[in-house]
């Protein structure tokens, strides 16, 4: 749960500890990916194993410019956008989140689950299929699981892609892949 910095001499600048819950009390933390920390405009953007949270400090001293809390953070995806529209895109278990990097107020753009239920047409825990990818021109493009009458009793499975406005949550295109075999595919990076 600490964040340091430290200037190229490996001199430190400044550190930050984090609210950090250990492996007892959150089983979720080994599906976090060890997300390096994004840095942009002079913010630190920080996403780590065992912090329920995204994170925002300031580059050159540390401090704290909000918290986000985000229950089951997976890993940062990138900014998508710029100026007022960009957004922090993260994942977490219930799917892909905008966050406001100037506020860090959350939106779900896009969620994982596709109804009732824990699992997704119970091949996979989630529908996303791999990492998601954000541009510079707003999107976030993912690969995800498509409903299909056999899927449940069969190793094909139908896939899209899906290219997500960050800002909105609104799908602006969709490609059909072709079927993927095995339980479940992932596809990625």
């Amino acid at each position: 749960g600490a964040v340091i910095c430290s200037d190229a001499a490996g001199r430190p600048r400044w550190l930050r500890h984090q609210p950090w819950m250990g492996p007892q009390a959150d089983a979720w933390w080994s599906y976090q990916s060890p997300t390096p920390p994004l840095v942009r405009d002079g913010v630190v953007y920080v996403v780590q194993p065992g912090v329920q949270a995204v994170t925002a400090l300031d580059a050159a001293t540390g401090r704290l410019r909000w918290r986000s809390p985000l229950p089951l953070v997976r890993r940062m995806v990138g900014v998508a956008g710029a100026g007022d529209t960009a957004r922090l895109v993260v994942e977490a278990g219930d799917g892909l989140f905008a966050i406001d990097p100037r506020d860090g107020a959350v939106r779900l753009i896009l969620a994982a689950a596709d109804g009732p239920g824990t699992g997704f047409n119970r091949i996979a825990p989630s529908r996303l299929l791999g990492p998601a990818l954000a541009t510079p021109d707003g999107t976030v493009v993912v690969a995800v699981q498509c409903r299909r009458p056999d899927t449940a009793t069969s190793d094909t499975l139908d896939a899209a892609l899906l290219w997500v406005d960050a800002a909105t949550g609104a799908v602006r295109h969709e490609a059909r892949l072709p079927p993927l075999g095995g339980k479940p595919p992932w596809v990625g990076p």
